[in-house]
């Protein structure tokens, strides 16, 4: 899902910038809003969902002297949460140079576009899946 939602939204967002190119109508523009919903949905849930099962399984990752303690669920979310604000920080801090540099508000959509993409590419190819291996038997 973490994968598809960053394909459908990098896919979406290089659509609206190209029908804005192209065309005056807004209201293909309109159409592909949905986009923006299923990346906020996708950056705002699935992480978290994928440390509530993480943290319920007993191969996780165990800290402290004696390999007994285990780091809370608090601070993995803590973790990601400020690692979405860093995110958006930079980005924020970098997007003004770049549209004046290309002067073109249009440059938004394309970078959101490359940055979707490569985020796909990184979540597909670089995160490490667990797969469950049991079989089904009756």
């Amino acid at each position: 899902m973490y994968v598809f939602g960053y394909l459908v939204f990098g896919a979406g967002i290089g659509s609206m910038a190209i029908i804005a190119q192209l065309t005056e109508a807004r209201w293909e523009i309109i159409l592909l809003c949905p986009v923006m919903g299923i990346m906020y949905g996708t950056l705002n849930n699935i992480p978290y969902k994928l440390i509530s099962r993480y943290h319920t399984r007993d191969e996780y990752i165990r800290c402290g002297v004696d390999g007994l303690e285990r780091r809370g669920m608090g601070i993995d979310c803590a973790l990601v949460s400020s690692q979405n604000q860093l995110s958006q920080i930079i980005i924020g801090a970098s997007m003004g140079s770049i549209v004046a540099a290309v002067d073109s508000v249009i440059s938004v959509t394309v970078c959101s576009s490359m940055l979707a993409f490569t985020a796909c590419i990184a979540a597909a190819l670089l995160v490490h899946y667990q797969v469950d291996r049991r079989e089904n038997t009756p």
